[in-house]
């Protein structure tokens, strides 16, 4: 399991907010993510699932372009699933 601090460390490699993963996850899977769930994780009061952190190995990896077109997208749509 990944620490808090090794989750924070990635989220900053990304380039996100704690805001933005709660607006991916809604609008890539259409499920709500509290952010009061991410803050947990990021403080250490839950463990980060590690599914979490391989999406993040995988947003890493994403074209540069296209993680500003889906970030972008979801601060448009204020975290809704869009259809396409």
């Amino acid at each position: 399991m990944a620490s808090a601090e090794e989750f924070r460390d990635r989220l900053k490699q990304c380039g996100l907010k704690q805001v933005d993963l709660c607006r991916l996850v809604e609008a890539l899977t259409g499920e709500h993510l509290p952010e009061v769930t991410v803050n947990r994780w990021a403080t250490g009061k839950r463990a980060v699932p590690p599914l979490v952190m391989a999406w993040l190995a995988l947003w890493q990896r994403m074209p540069e372009a296209e993680r500003v077109a889906m970030l972008s997208q979801t601060t448009r749509t204020g975290g809704h699933a869009v259809s396409g």
